[in-house]
C-alpha cells in the first residue's frame, strides 16, 4: 500500500516538474499544456460520475519511468501506446480501497500534433475528444460494459458523441465520425455505421432535450449497449 502511494505521489508531479526544469522546449510546453488541459477535464467528468464502486482517474506521461515501470509491473499491458488506459479494479490509496484508470500517454510520440496534422479538429476540440475518448474506456472496464476490442471503441466513442452533444457541441460530433469514416474498416477504430446509428436512436429519443450528468449519459449507454445486438457480440 505505501508503495502505491508513494508511486502515485512521485509520478503525480513528474512530468510538471520536467517541464519546469525545460522552460524554453516548445515541445514540453505543449505536452504541459497536454497534461494539464486533459487532467483539468477529467476532474470536470468525475465531478459529474458516481459509481457503485468509487472510481479515480488521472493522466500520467509513461515517458518517466516510473510509471512505465509501475504499469508494465502491475499489469500485463506495455506502456508503449501514444495514449490508453490501464484500468485497475482495486488499489489502496491513502488507505482507502478505489477503482482507478491511468490514462497514460508518451510525451515523446506527440499524439497532439499527430491528430492535428490528420483531423479537421481545432486544439481545443482534440483534447476534448482525447479525453472523453478515453474516459469513456474508464467507465466502460469499470462498469463491466464490454471484453470486444472493437466495441470497446464503439463505447468510447460513443461516450465521446455523447458529452459533446451534451455540451451542444454537435458540430464537434460530426467532425468525430468523419475522422472515423477514414480508418481502414479493418482498424478497430472503424465504427461509423454503429455510431451513426447510436446518434440517430439517441437523437429520436429526445436524451439530449435536457442537460445530462455523465452518470446520466454512462447509463444510457449502458442500456443501449444492453437492449442492441452489441451485447451479442461482446464475447466474441
Amino acid at each position: 500500500m505505501k508503495k502505491t502511494q508513494n508511486i502515485l505521489k512521485h509520478i503525480k508531479s513528474s512530468l510538471l516538474i520536467t517541464c519546469l526544469l525545460s522552460s524554453f522546449n516548445a515541445y514540453c510546453a505543449d505536452n504541459n499544456l497536454f497534461y494539464q488541459s486533459v487532467n483539468s477535464e477529467i476532474k470536470g467528468l468525475m465531478r459529474e460520475y458516481k459509481g457503485v464502486k468509487p472510481l479515480q482517474a488521472e493522466l500520467f506521461d509513461s515517458n518517466d519511468n516510473s510509471i512505465k515501470s509501475f504499469i508494465e509491473g502491475t499489469s500485463n499491458s506495455k506502456a508503449d501506446h501514444a495514449l490508453a488506459v490501464q484500468y485497475f479494479p482495486k488499489l489502496a490509496i491513502n488507505g482507502t480501497d478505489t477503482s482507478f484508470c491511468f490514462i497514460f500517454f508518451d510525451s515523446k510520440k506527440d499524439i497532439f500534433s499527430q491528430y492535428k496534422s490528420t483531423s479537421n479538429m481545432s486544439d481545443s476540440e482534440i483534447l476534448n475528444y482525447l479525453t472523453w475518448h478515453e474516459m469513456g474506456h474508464c467507465f466502460a472496464k469499470h462498469e463491466n460494459f464490454s471484453v470486444n476490442p472493437k466495441i470497446n471503441e464503439f463505447i468510447a466513442d460513443a461516450f465521446a458523441i455523447s458529452v459533446s452533444i451534451n455540451r451542444d457541441k454537435n458540430y464537434l460530433s460530426t467532425k468525430i465520425i468523419k475522422n472515423i469514416a477514414k480508418l481502414d474498416l479493418k482498424d478497430i477504430h472503424a465504427n461509423k455505421p454503429e455510431l451513426e446509428q447510436f446518434l440517430l436512436t439517441t437523437l429520436n429519443a429526445n436524451f439530449f432535450i435536457k442537460k445530462r450528468t455523465v452518470n446520466e449519459i454512462v447509463e444510457m449507454i449502458k442500456i443501449y449497449y444492453e437492449e442492441s445486438n452489441l451485447k451479442d457480440t461482446k464475447k466474441n
